[in-house]
């Protein structure tokens, strides 16, 4: 509402008696107060109607606190009550007593769906009344007219008005009102404001066996609905879709403001290193928003190396150790080394937790860290002359599965036995004794270039030999030729033949040379002759 200026002090002739001078509010003090408004009352009777039917003023009467009322109604701008903007409604008293003061009241009310704006409520009394307030005041005074202005009034809103003054001589008071308003049409635009928003999450590391899941969340940010919604992701070079395909379109259609939509994909990755990639969202409202990601994919390499004596002799031990290393920059999970038993060697032992099953030699390493490596060994007992190759594989999770091969020369040791026995003892003198000589290799590998040289004492005599190689005697010293190779666990006999010339306590003195003995082997057999 707008602001009331103050009420003009002044008389209008014939007209509204201006308004309170500062000797008229001594004039009320000595005055009794007017009459409240009335606030209860019976229900009131009509007294008088409109000659045109509906149209034009309508007044009732009632009576509250001993005094008689009449309310009089009229709609504007049209006359009707019904259907018009405003409804103003006048209540005064039926009669008053000269020189004291009372109230005589308006409401207009807005019966218009919508807001009316600059209302103008104005009130004609005749000159035998002097108005000393006004609630509130009118916002002019003129030509006996007191005018009420109201910028707007609010749809079913009502305004009470209330003027108080007193009549100073007998007669009639005439007071007259209307009102007048502006109609509005008033429309409501709405604003919108379309937005998009997208996030994109990807792990933040992944090996590259595993597969990268994506997911993607399109928002609607805004205030409009937005249609025909599409998040696109141009994948970087090696990173492909699970089927294989270098980019990603999602379809979403319309989002509502405020909806959202989860979207969800799974990539693979060709090679390792950091992939950064930026997905984007469209919509028919020209909006869009991107989203920047990155993943970093991570790969292990895993090396193998084989460490073997050169040489070991036959039936002694030997320790195959592995060296099992991660060169990438992923973790190896799960790695296994394997190492099968070579033909011909035992299994004796291994370090690292290694166990022997189904003929391989097995270490169950685990976790291999980047730049981390493990040694393991395992001790083989080589039974067999000859060259040993080992050949050992690595793998793990994610890990190319490599191998690694070393070698070892396993030597072999002659180791002869020399044994002579002769067949009969005692013999009489005159009679032939049969020494048997027997030579074998215990050893690991053949001995060769074998060679016998056999004494007799002066009480035998030669008469025979054979065997393995000819026999040859020169006097009372026997010998055979060389025999070439003996190899391991073979025999070579000889046979000798002597006479006995006479009693005595005899001694066949045998001795044996080969190239891997640097010194003879000699055996001696006791023959009684008597």
């Amino acid at each position: 509402m707008k602001p009331i200026r103050n009420l003009s002090l002044h008389s209008l002739a014939g007209c509204l008696a201006a308004v309170l001078l500062a000797g008229c509010t001594t004039q009320q003090q000595q005055q009794a107060p007017p009459p409240a408004a009335p606030t209860q009352h019976a229900e009131p009777a009509p007294v008088k109607k409109s000659a045109s039917g509906d149209y034009g003023p309508h007044y009732t009467t009632f009576e509250a606190n001993g005094q008689k009322y009449v309310k009089g109604s009229l709609g504007f701008p049209s006359g009707l009550r019904e259907g018009s903007g405003l409804l103003l409604e006048k209540t005064t008293p039926t009669e008053v007593n000269a020189g004291t003061p009372f109230t005589y009241n308006y409401k207009v009310i807005n019966q218009a769906p919508c807001e009316v704006r600059d209302v103008v409520v104005s009130d004609r009394v005749s000159s035998n009344f002097k108005a000393s307030s006004a609630s509130p005041q009118p916002a002019n005074v003129a030509d006996g007219v007191a005018t009420w202005r109201f910028s707007e009034l609010a749809p079913g809103q009502a305004v009470d008005i209330s003027v108080t003054g007193t009549s100073t001589s007998e007669g009639n008071i005439n007071t007259c009102g209307w009102a007048t308003y502006t109609p509005v049409i008033c429309d409501g635009i709405k604003v919108v404001k379309p937005a998009l928003q997208l996030t994109k999450t990807l792990p933040a590391e992944v090996s590259m066996c595993d597969p990268i899941p994506a997911t993607f969340v399109v928002k609607n940010s805004g205030s409009s609905t937005l249609t025909d919604v599409k998040v696109t992701d141009p994948l970087p070079a090696g990173l492909k879709t699970a089927d294989g395909q270098s980019s990603l379109v999602f379809n979403v259609g319309t989002l509502a403001p405020g909806a959202s939509k989860e979207l969800k994909a799974t990539l693979g990755a060709a090679q390792t290193g950091k992939y950064d990639n930026t997905a984007k969202a469209t919509c028919a409202q020209n909006v869009e928003a991107e989203a920047k990601a990155s993943v970093v994919v991570r790969a292990p390499v895993l090396a193998l190396s084989c460490d073997a004596p050169a040489e070991r002799f036959a039936g002694r031990p030997a320790e195959f150790c592995y060296t099992v290393s991660n060169k990438g920059d992923g973790v190896a999970a799960n790695t296994v080394v394997e190492a099968p038993v070579p033909t011909g060697a035992v299994f004796q032992s291994a370090t690292g937790g290694g166990v022997v099953n189904a003929g391989r030699v097995v270490w169950n390493v685990g976790n291999v860290a980047p730049g981390a490596s493990s040694k393991l060994c395992a001790t083989f007992v080589l039974a067999q002359p000859g060259n040993i190759q080992l050949s050992a594989s690595a793998k793990g999770t994610c890990a190319k599965e490599v191998t690694s091969s070393c070698g070892t020369r396993v030597l072999g040791i002659p180791a002869v036995l020399l044994e002579v026995v002769d067949v009969e003892d005692p013999i009489e003198v005159g009679k032939d004794e049969t020494y048997i000589i027997e030579v074998t290799n215990q050893g690991t590998a053949p001995a060769t270039n074998l060679r016998l040289t056999c004494k007799l004492e002066e009480s035998q005599e030669y008469v025979s030999g054979s065997g393995a190689t000819t026999v040859t005697a020169a006097g009372r010293t026997i010998t055979t030729a060389p025999l070439p190779s003996l190899a391991p666990k073979q025999k070579a006999t000889w046979k000798i033949v002597v006479k006995a010339l006479k009693a005595g306590d005899i001694r066949f003195d045998t001795q044996l040379l080969s190239d891997q003995l640097t010194r003879p082997v000699s055996e001696t057999e006791s023959t009684n002759q008597y």
